[in-house]
Order: C-alpha cells, then sequence, then structure tokens
C-alpha cells in the first residue's frame, strides 16, 4: 500500500505491481513494472537513526558486486538536498557474454531515523532511462511521504 501512494504521489501511472509470491527481488518489500520493462521495488527499514547514508550506500554496492560474475562498475550519483529528509542516489551495473543489468537506488532517510530504499532495474528486453527513473520520488510531493 505504501509503495502505491508513493507512485501515486510520483504521478506515475501505467504500471504493474508484482504478487508478493512471485518477487525476484525478496530483499525488497514491494515489486512492480513499468510499460517499459524497467523494475522499480522499494524496502523500508526502521530505526536506522545512526546509519550514515554513504555508508549504507557502500554496503549495497559491495553487495550487488558480490552477486556479478563478470564485469562490474558501480559509483555515486549527484543528489539535490531536502529540507528534512537525507538523500542519496547510487548505481551498480555488471555485464557478462550474454547479459546486461543495471539498478539505480536511491536511499533516503528521514529525520525520524528511516532508511527507505528505492530501486530501478533494467535488464533483459526493458528499454527507456534507467538512471533517472528516480527522478518522480524526488519531488516535494513524494519526500513528505518520508517522516
Amino acid at each position: 500500500m505504501f509503495a502505491s501512494n508513493l507512485l501515486a504521489a510520483a504521478g506515475i501511472t501505467g504500471y504493474q505491481m508484482m504478487d508478493p509470491a512471485q518477487n525476484p527481488m525478496p530483499n525488497f518489500d514491494a515489486v512492480w513494472t513499468y510499460p517499459n520493462g524497467i523494475m522499480g521495488a522499494i524496502a523500508g527499514y526502521k530505526d536506522m537513526g545512526t546509519v550514515d547514508l554513504d555508508e549504507a550506500a557502500s554496503v549495497v554496492m559491495a553487495d550487488d558486486s558480490k552477486s556479478c560474475k563478470g564485469d562490474f562498475a558501480s559509483g555515486k550519483k549527484q543528489s539535490s538536498p531536502a529540507d528534512t529528509i537525507s538523500v542519496k542516489r547510487l548505481f551498480t551495473a555488471c555485464r557478462t557474454d550474454d547479459s546486461s543489468l543495471e539498478i539505480h537506488y536511491t536511499l533516503f532517510k528521514t529525520d525520524s531515523g528511516h532508511l527507505i530504499q528505492i530501486a530501478h532495474m533494467k535488464m533483459g528486453d526493458a528499454t527507456g532511462d534507467v538512471a533517472d527513473a528516480d527522478a518522480a520520488f524526488l519531488q516535494a510531493a513524494v519526500l513528505q511521504n518520508f517522516k
């Protein structure tokens, strides 16, 4: 329900929520697909007040690196500061001879100590720009939901 509310606040339409029993990303609470095949996902963590977002980003990149069996790339992306929430953007990519996977993450940390992780994944036949798929979630109308 939280994911659907965020998608609505972001003005996103045409997505399809995945059945939780068929979730291909078990570390995430909810997964959806866009019409262009890009997958989105969200996970929420409570009581993370002591977690540093730079450290959290490094952990995400290290975890993705471990599962990559080909060429791996990762990095942090520029993010504009928000008034009441800390934001960190990053990406990982894994390429093998026969496949490629690109994931762009957005980490949100609220003043109340919650950590929200949104991921957008492009693989297989997905089309479109995954690098800025999180842009709609960085709007003030959405950020106010992360309290």
